[in-house]
């Protein structure tokens, strides 16, 4: 995150572009990205000695990022739940259970920087939906609800929202989210 404070977007335009080229590399380097990507959503506004501008500059750079992060983000969750569910490898469900993990934590990290229409957008509250009924990764699914539900609702799609909350309490009633030990 020091580097994205100090060289994006001015010095290193591409960065999130790059990151997610590198991505496609292997399921290493796709986790890699995914962790360094949510580190950078966690840490981008830590630092209390940044100035309002430059706090400013990187939340209106960060806003032109978020469509294409979170269809990444979107995608490789996509990709690698169906392969979660499909695989009768041991180790590839692993893998591909650590890569929808780590798709969570960046959609986390950058949650509360973004609008609700952006994440009812991208597919976000589809895919905390969607995995809200698999035992393995419903606390993951969770934290970025409870991120989501968060935050101020003024600009959330009520053609989107309505129906998501209608279905969560319908979840809730069936016993469907019952508490993980």
């Amino acid at each position: 995150s020091l580097i994205a404070k100090r060289e994006w977007p001015h010095q290193w335009p591409t960065l999130f572009t790059q990151l997610t080229q590198l991505s496609q590399h292997s399921d290493a380097h796709c986790e890699i990205v995914l962790l360094v990507l949510g580190e950078m959503g966690e840490g981008l506004f830590s630092d209390d000695k940044m100035s309002d501008g430059r706090r400013n500059e990187l939340l209106v750079a960060l806003n032109a990022e978020f469509p294409a992060l979170f269809t990444f983000c979107y995608k490789v969750l996509e990709d690698n739940f169906v392969r979660y569910q499909q695989a009768p490898d041991a180790g590839v469900r692993q893998r591909s259970r650590r890569l929808v993990a780590a798709a969570l934590k960046t959609f986390e990290a950058y949650a509360p920087l973004s609008s609700l229409a952006v994440l009812c957008q991208c597919g976000v509250l589809n895919a905390v939906h969607a995995l809200l009924g698999d035992d393995e990764l419903r606390e993951s699914a969770l934290d970025v609800l409870l991120v989501i539900c968060a935050k101020k609702s003024k600009d959330a799609p009520a053609d989107v929202l309505g129906p998501f909350v209608l279905s969560l309490l319908n979840m809730c009633e069936a016993g469907l989210l019952k508490e993980t030990e």
